[in-house]
């Protein structure tokens, strides 16, 4: 190959190194495949080879939490960029996250759609459309689903596009989900006083290992009939704090007695049978309550039921 350093010096004057275009040549006169700066691809015009200004498509993904129980809701944001140097044509996007359901997806810029097989419903996969990208421009979808099977989430997104691009190892992007047994409190128990208002409780809570994403109903007799939501729980190995929410509210109320709109329940679960054993306690508050975490139970303390049971489930 004959010496063309002088000449490459010349040129490089004349522009920024940063922007390279080499064409090297040889002893038969061929010229080989041209180094392209970032943003341009190498193509072949009357059997030369040059760089064009082409499209660059980058995805990101990212899904919250990073863990959550059967039954927990998932949310995700997916970003697709154009960071090449030229419009991106006939984009399209596509979404697949397995055994999942899928509650919503919205875009601003892309047209969306669910993908998942037909009369499957509990398969999370999506696909989403748009007809350019220019330089600089993104676009974002979001979507939020449901776990129903334990184990792994993991959602992948590719994105194609009609324009050549620069490469395409930028096009894919995943992120993974662990799905675990909740933390959970069932209680169907009772309470009998001698010449004081029977207790009577039915409650159902669930929740993530650390609290997270709390959901459940209960229904309370004491005193006149309240039910609502539970809005928080916390379980330390046999006891649980559970929030909870009054939709239904005291009817009728006694005259000394004041109403509160929330209500926090202390539980012990002794085994089975609980009745004897097992023990329960609770107080109203006039602004939402929350569940300590981390806690460390008292023992003995709470009324011990005379009838039903108090089940406490500490997913490791």
């Amino acid at each position: 190959m004959r010496d063309i350093s002088w000449g490459y010096s010349r040129f490089s004057l004349l522009f920024p190194v940063a922007v390279v275009v080499a064409l090297c040549v040889s002893s038969s006169g061929t010229t080989a495949t041209a180094v392209c700066a970032p943003g341009r691809v190498a193509v072949v015009v009357d059997g030369k080879h040059l760089c064009r200004a082409a499209a660059d498509l980058r995805v990101r993904v990212v899904g919250l939490p990073t863990e959550t129980r059967i039954g927990g809701n998932l949310s995700y944001l997916v970003t697709v960029s154009n960071i090449g140097r030229r419009t991106a044509k006939g984009v399209a996007v596509n979404l697949d996250g397995g055994a999942a359901l899928l509650l919503s997806l919205s875009s601003a810029r892309s047209s969306c759609s669910s993908a998942g097989t037909p009369g499957v419903e509990t398969e999370l996969a999506a696909a989403c459309s748009t007809a350019s990208l220019a330089p600089h421009e993104k676009v974002s979808i979001e979507l939020s689903a449901r776990a129903i099977v334990l184990g792994r989430i993991v959602l992948h997104v590719i994105a194609t596009s009609e324009t050549s691009e620069v490469g395409v190892r930028n096009n894919v992007a995943s992120v993974a989900t662990s799905v675990v047994r909740p933390d959970s409190v069932h209680v169907v128990a009772s309470r009998n006083f001698a010449g004081h208002p029977y207790i009577g409780l039915t409650l159902d809570a669930i929740s993530g290992r650390h609290g997270e994403d709390p959901e459940g109903t209960f229904v309370l007799d004491w005193e006149g009939h309240v039910a609502g939501h539970v809005t928080c729980l916390s379980v330390a190995g046999n006891a649980a704090y559970v929030g909870g929410a009054i939709d239904e509210p005291n009817t009728p109320l006694p005259p000394d007695v004041t109403p509160t709109p929330y209500l926090l329940f202390l539980f012990t679960d002794a085994g089975s049978p609980g009745v004897g054993l097992d023990t329960l306690t609770f107080g109203g508050s006039s602004g939402p309550v929350s569940c300590l975490r981390p806690f460390v139970p008292g023992g003995g303390s709470g009324f011990t039921i005379t009838g039903g049971e108090i089940t406490i489930v500490d997913t490791p």
